[in-house]
């Protein structure tokens, strides 16, 4: 999950009320696809340009928020999966303080703070991290976890169920396919001391987490791990913390 650039408003929402479907017209799905760089917003799987393996997915869940139906801050574009597990809960920030209940799932309009991520307004990289302990072939490797503890990385971890198995083994997959022989690359590039050959396995690594790349958040993680941004690489890692 990574952050996304919100962009304006499409004209088929323009001065729309709140009652109507607006919201599923092919203009505003179609920008919501553009905007996402074709990607679902919580899990970064790539959505097809047409059909129906996609949603709109309003993020206070229109159901609830019925005022916010065809409020184009409120929409994004998800796969049909992450769309049906968060379906319309929507979780609250009650309180901070360590003795009290944290959060609170609202069956009717509440004021409270959302406990999940907006990927438009929040950066999830500052919420959520991937666990690259232990040995590699073990289920828990690579799986998405809170970082420090992060109320909103544990809810959207639960809410959108970004741990189950199925996305433990997409990001096994992209692993062991992708991210570790381009890792390989890198490294003999640099063994061989071509610097053209460095700068072009620099270039292929660094288009890996780039924006509209599948997966680009647990790529920028594996980059991180392996502290990438240092000497001598200096890849230039982009969101989120690094610590």
């Amino acid at each position: 999950m990574i952050f996304i650039e919100r962009v304006k408003c499409p004209a088929a929402l323009e001065g729309r009320s709140a009652a109507g479907d607006h919201y599923n017209k092919p203009a505003v799905v179609h920008a919501l696809w553009d905007m996402q760089h074709g990607k679902c917003c919580y899990c970064e799987r790539m959505l097809p340009e047409k059909g129906h393996l996609k949603a709109v997915d309003h993020f206070a869940p229109k159901a609830i928020f019925k005022g916010q139906r065809n409020e184009w801050a409120n929409l994004l574009l998800s796969c049909s999966q992450c769309n049906g597990k968060k379906s319309d809960k929507f979780p609250v920030i009650l309180s901070y303080e360590q003795n009290e209940d944290k959060v609170l799932y609202v069956e009717h309009k509440h004021a409270g703070e959302a406990a999940i991520i907006d990927p438009s307004c929040v950066d999830p990289e500052e919420h959520l991290e991937f666990d690259f302990s232990g040995q590699e072939w073990r289920d828990k490797w690579g799986t998405v976890r809170p970082r420090n503890g992060s109320i909103l990385g544990k809810e959207t971890i639960t809410t959108i169920g970004l741990d189950a198995p199925f996305y433990s083994r997409l990001s096994y997959d992209h692993y062991t396919k992708i991210l570790r022989t381009y890792y390989t690359n890198l490294l003999q590039a640099l063994r061989d001391g071509n610097q053209l050959t460095i700068k072009g396995q620099k270039d292929a690594f660094e288009l890996l987490m780039a924006p509209q790349t599948e997966l680009a958040g647990f790529a920028r993680a594996y980059a991180r791990m392996k502290r990438l941004e240092e000497d001598p690489i200096n890849l230039e890692i982009p969101g989120g913390k690094k610590d």
